[in-house]
């Protein structure tokens, strides 16, 4: 789990630093790198294409403040925790576009920063909404809904998504539990298809809204209709054809 601080404040950067230190001791992986300046940290992910799991970040800062920067970065990441910090609640209403987790007055205390901290946690274990992987690029976080299929050729996986492709090594067993629960099926044993994107069954065709059109077997794409059609089959905007 990758956390991030942002503050234009050495000495917030070392009390931060301090209590990740002392809550790594409960959550050992757990990771932090320190910017001190939205320029920076912007700059950082804009160029390496790095996601972070958890942002820390001060309001008050010269040239691109703590909102805009929370902003910013959930345009690129949906799933991203944020934790502002502040010292006047005059900022508070400001802060909720960017959906931030919570907000952290200064002085900061342990107890409130370990609470607030196992609860991201917990919520990123959870979060269904986002596939986390590691590429030759880094830690990227992809959401589900711009997922159009995973495919693999043995030794790696490749996400494909309406813009691009990105490979990383693993098998289907370690993850399919947990794509199966994100509405994902199984098209054969090369494709994990997103069941959002298909459009038409035909067999032995699966056609997604992509144009494009993936081969499987008969019991693959019964077991598909069974898993799309739980409601009214007529008012689905899938096309079925026997």
């Amino acid at each position: 789990m990758r956390v991030a601080i942002c503050d234009d404040q050495d000495e917030w950067v070392e009390q931060i630093e301090k209590y990740l230190t002392r809550f790594k001791q409960s959550f050992q992986n757990i990771k932090w790198e320190s910017f001190y300046s939205a320029e920076e940290f912007l700059n950082y992910i804009g160029n390496r294409n790095n996601f972070f799991d958890i942002l820390i970040t001060d309001i008050e800062m010269e040239k691109i403040n703590g909102i805009e920067l929370a902003k910013r970065v959930r345009e690129k990441d949906s799933g991203i925790v944020i934790f502002f910090l502040t010292s006047h609640d005059e900022y508070i209403r400001q802060c909720f576009a960017p959906r931030p987790l919570g907000f952290w007055d200064k002085p900061l205390e342990y107890v409130q920063f370990e609470k607030d901290m196992t609860q991201a946690v917990n919520f990123l274990k959870n979060n269904s909404d986002v596939f986390s992987f590691k590429d030759k690029n880094g830690y990227m976080r992809i959401p589900y809904s711009n997922i159009i299929y995973f495919r693999t050729n043995g030794k790696k996986i490749i996400l494909h998504t309406f813009d691009t492709d990105y490979e990383f090594y693993g098998t289907f067993k370690n993850h399919e539990k947990i794509w199966k629960s994100a509405g994902f099926v199984k098209a054969n044993r090369f494709y994990y298809l997103n069941s959002e994107f298909i459009f038409r069954l035909k067999p032995p065709n699966i056609y997604l809204q992509n144009g494009e059109k993936i081969k499987s077997t008969q019991s693959s794409i019964n077991t598909i209709k069974m898993i799309i059609f739980k409601s009214d089959c007529d008012n689905a905007a899938i096309q079925m054809e026997d």
